[in-house]
C-alpha cells in the first residue's frame, strides 16, 4: 500500500490513519514485509486491514504483484529444499488441506516435518484450527463494499442492482450493530470482558438472515459484471461474507463437538470491539488426523517437554505415539547459574504482596546493575509493580522497558542487548521463544509460578474435560502445566557454554507447597541458595 493509494473511507475507524501511514513509509524500507520486521506495535485491527491473508489477494493480476512481500517468498520456498514457517502457517495450512478452502494447501507438498518449540503444539493447534469472528472485521468488509456514512466503496456504480445492493449494506450495518450491541449488554450484565458460553443463542440471532440477503444479491451481481478485476475485487469480499454468515450461525448453534465457546470485548480507539471464538478441544484427534497420520515423517522437539522427567503428559496432551527421547544439557549450570529463593515472601494473595515483590525487583535487578528478564504472569502485576520501581531504576541509570508500553517486543530486545544496563519487565511472549546469548541477559526473575488463570476459557473447558473424565484437573494439566512454562521461562538465563548468571524465584509455594518440589526439580542442575 502506498500514500498515495490508500482509501481512507473502506478503514472502520479514521484515527487508523496513523499507523497506516507508518505501515506505508515502513513497506518503502521492510526487506520481508514481516510483522516481526516494524520496529513500532501497529493495532491489530490495522495489521488485518494490510496483511496478505487467504482471500484477499489478487495474486498474478494485481498491480503490485511483482514486488508484492507473500508472492517473492512463495517463489523462494517453491524452489527450496527446506523450509523454515512458523506455527501460524503450518497449522493454517493443515486446517485449510483439511477443509478443502485451497486445493493442496498455502503450503507446498512437503515429505518430512521437524516441530520446534513444541511445547506450544497444543495451544497454537486449538487457536489455528479454531474460529475468531471480528467485529471490526466484519464492519471493514462492509465499508469495503459501501460505507453509507461517507458514500463511498466498491459499490459506488451506476444501474439499479447496484443501488440495491447499496441499500442493503447500509441495512446490514444496522442488523451488525443491533447484534453486537446485543452482545455488548449481556456482557455487561455480567460484567465480563471474557466469558465462556455454554448455550446456544446467548442472544437473539439478528444477522445470520441478513448476511444470507447482502451474500445472494451480492453474488447474482458479480455474475453480470465484465471488468474481471472488479469482479475479483467483489469475489474477496464475497467470500469474506461468506464466512463470517456460516461462523456466526455456528457460534449461534454451537453445533461443533468438543469444542469450547467464548465472547470477548477488546478496547480498540476508545471503543469495546466484540470477537466471538470457538476451538476445539479434542486437539489429539485433530493432530492425529491431519498431522502424526503417517503421511510423511514427523519428529517434535523442545527444551522443555518433559515433567518430572517422563513425556507422558505432552505426549497425552497433543496425541503423540511415535519414539521418545530424552537428551541431557550441554551446559554446566552448576558452574554457570545461581538460584536465589527469598524465603521471607508473602504468599501471592497477601496484600503486601506487591509491595514486597517491588522490593525484590530492585533488590536482584541491583545485583546485576540490569541486564535482566522480570516474567510476569499477568499484565496488571507488572503495571503494578513497574509504577512502584520506574523511579527508583530510573535514579540508578536503568533504562526500564515494559511490555505493553506501545514497543514491539522485537524493539525491546534490540534496546536491551545494546543497553546492558537495562531490565525488561515481560509476560508471557518473554516467557518463550526469547534468545539473548551473552552478558546482556544475566539475570531472569520470576515473580509468580505461571499457572494458568483457571477462569480462561480454554483453560476452564480443558480443567472440565478432566474432571468430568473422573480425573484430577490440577494434577493431570494445571501443575504439569505450569511446569514445562516455568521451565521456559529460567531456560533464558544460559543459551551459550559461556553465559552465566542467576535466577531469582519470588512465589514462596516453591517452598511452601508439596508441588513446590516438582517446580524445584524441574531447575537445571545447579546451586539453589535460599536466602
Amino acid at each position: 500500500m502506498s500514500t498515495g493509494d490508500h482509501q481512507s473511507e473502506y478503514l472502520p475507524n479514521n484515527s487508523m490513519m496513523t499507523d497506516i501511514e507508518k505501515i506505508s513509509e515502513w513497506a518503502v524500507e521492510t526487506k520481508d514485509g514481516s510483522l516481526s520486521d516494524i520496529e513500532f506495535e501497529p493495532s491489530l485491527s490495522v495489521w488485518q486491514c494490510v496483511c496478505c491473508e487467504h482471500g484477499n489477494c489478487f495474486g498474478p493480476k494485481c498491480k503490485f504483484f511483482n514486488k508484492c512481500f507473500y508472492w517473492s517468498a512463495r517463489k523462494e520456498w517453491e524452489k527450496s529444499n527446506l523450509l523454515v514457517t512458523n506455527h501460524a502457517l503450518f497449522l493454517s495450512d493443515l486446517k485449510m488441506k483439511a477443509e478443502g478452502e485451497i486445493e493442496g494447501g498455502i503450503l507446498p507438498q512437503y515429505t518430512g516435518v521437524i516441530v520446534d518449540e513444541a511445547h506450544q503444539l497444543e495451544t497454537n493447534t486449538a487457536k489455528y484450527m479454531g474460529t475468531r469472528i471480528s467485529e471490526p472485521g466484519l464492519l471493514n468488509m462492509l465499508n469495503r463494499l459501501y460505507n453509507p456514512d461517507r458514500g463511498r466503496g466498491l459499490l459506488i456504480r451506476p444501474g439499479d442492482k447496484a443501488i440495491e445492493l447499496r441499500q442493503i449494506t447500509g441495512q446490514t450495518f444496522e442488523y451488525v450493530k443491533t447484534f453486537f450491541n446485543q452482545i455488548r449488554s449481556y456482557m455487561s450484565s455480567h460484567e465480563a470482558t471474557q466469558r465462556r458460553i455454554h448455550q446456544p443463542y446467548v442472544v437473539e440471532d439478528t444477522i445470520t438472515g441478513q448476511l444470507g440477503l447482502l451474500e445472494r444479491k451480492l453474488d447474482a451481481y458479480i455474475k453480470v459484471q465484465e471488468d474481471d478485476n472488479y469482479k475479483l475485487e467483489l469475489d474477496v469480499q464475497l467470500q469474506k461474507c461468506r464466512g463470517y454468515t456460516k461462523s456466526i450461525f455456528e457460534f449461534m448453534m454451537m453445533n461443533a463437538e468438543e469444542s469450547v465457546y467464548w465472547i470477548e470485548l477488546e478496547d480498540n480507539y476508545n471503543k469495546q470491539y466484540v470477537t466471538l471464538n470457538y476451538s476445539p478441544l479434542n486437539v489429539p484427534e485433530i493432530l492425529n488426523r491431519s498431522l502424526f497420520n503417517g503421511d510423511c515423517p514427523v519428529a517434535i522437539t523442545s527444551a522443555t517437554l518433559s515433567v518430572a522427567n517422563r513425556l507422558n503428559f505432552y505426549k497425552n496432551r497433543v496425541g503423540f505415539a511415535g519414539k521418545e527421547l530424552i537428551l541431557s544439557s550441554p551446559f554446566d549450570y552448576a558452574t554457570q547459574s545461581c538460584v536465589y529463593i527469598p524465603k521471607g515472601m508473602p504468599d501471592p494473595r497477601d496484600n503486601f504482596y506487591e509491595s514486597s515483590i517491588s522490593e525484590q525487583v530492585k533488590r536482584y535487578v541491583m545485583k546485576t546493575a540490569g541486564k535482566a528478564f522480570v516474567l510476569f504472569t499477568s499484565y496488571h502485576l507488572l503495571s503494578k509493580v513497574k509504577q512502584m520501581t520506574a523511579d527508583y531504576f530510573a535514579d540508578r541509570g536503568i533504562t526500564l522497558l515494559a511490555q505493553g508500553s506501545g514497543i514491539s517486543r522485537s524493539n525491546m530486545l534490540k534496546i536491551f542487548k545494546e543497553d546492558v544496563n537495562s531490565v525488561i519487565f515481560g509476560t508471557t511472549s518473554f516467557w518463550m521463544g526469547v534468545d539473548v546469548p551473552g552478558e546482556a541477559l544475566s539475570n531472569v526473575i520470576i515473580t509468580k509460578l505461571p499457572f494458568a488463570v483457571p477462569s480462561e476459557p480454554m483453560i476452564e473447558a480443558r480443567l472440565d474435560k478432566i474432571k468430568q473424565e473422573g480425573k484430577n484437573p490440577f494434577m493431570e494439566y494445571s501443575l504439569p502445566e505450569a511446569v514445562l512454562k516455568f521451565k521456559q521461562g529460567i531456560g533464558r538465563l544460559i543459551r551459550s557454554k559461556s553465559d552465566s548468571g542467576i535466577i531469582v524465584l519470588l512465589d514462596n509455594r516453591v517452598i511452601t507447597k508439596r508441588y513446590g518440589k516438582i517446580f524445584l526439580d524441574s531447575l537445571p542442575p545447579c546451586p539453589i541458595k535460599i536466602v
